[in-house]
C-alpha cells in the first residue's frame, strides 16, 4: 500500500511538473520522477512482473538522463543563459563582445589585425564550445 501511494505521488508530481510552461518548473520534474522508482522496482519485484522491471530500468535510466541535463550537465544554461563554462569565460575575459572590443583597442599598438582576428575567433570558438 506504501508503494502504491508512493508511486501515485511521485508519478503525478513528475508528470504534472513535466507539463509547465516554465522550464525553471520542468526540470524538477526529473527529481519527482527519479524519487519513485525505487517504490516501483520493489512494487514490481514483490507482484513478480519481470517485464515491468525491465521497464522500470529504462524509465530509471530516461529519469536519470533528465537530471543529468536539467541538474549535472556542465553544458546546461543557468537562469543568465550561460553554460558553467561560458560564465567561467565571461568571468575571466567578458562577454565574446566585450572580448572582441578589447582586442581591438589593443591592435595598433601591441597586436596586428591578423593576429586580434584570430584571437577573437578562437575566443568565440571556446565561447560555444564551452
Amino acid at each position: 500500500m506504501i508503494e502504491q501511494i508512493a508511486i501515485a505521488a511521485t508519478g503525478v508530481t513528475a508528470i504534472w511538473l513535466t507539463q509547465s510552461k516554465s522550464a525553471q518548473v520542468r526540470r524538477f520534474a526529473c527529481l519527482f520522477g527519479l524519487a519513485g522508482q525505487p517504490f516501483w522496482f520493489v512494487s514490481a519485484i514483490a507482484a513478480e512482473q519481470w517485464g515491468i522491471v525491465v521497464l522500470c530500468c529504462f524509465y530509471t535510466v530516461a529519469w536519470a538522463r533528465g537530471v543529468w541535463n536539467n541538474w549535472l550537465s556542465p553544458k546546461r544554461k543557468g537562469v543568465d543563459g550561460l553554460t558553467r563554462g561560458q560564465r567561467a569565460l565571461k568571468e575571466a575575459h567578458g562577454s565574446p563582445e566585450a572580448f572582441a572590443d578589447a582586442v581591438w583597442r589593443a591592435c595598433p599598438s601591441f597586436i596586428s589585425a591578423d593576429e586580434a582576428s584570430a584571437a577573437i575567433t578562437k575566443y568565440r570558438s571556446e565561447w560555444e564550445a564551452a
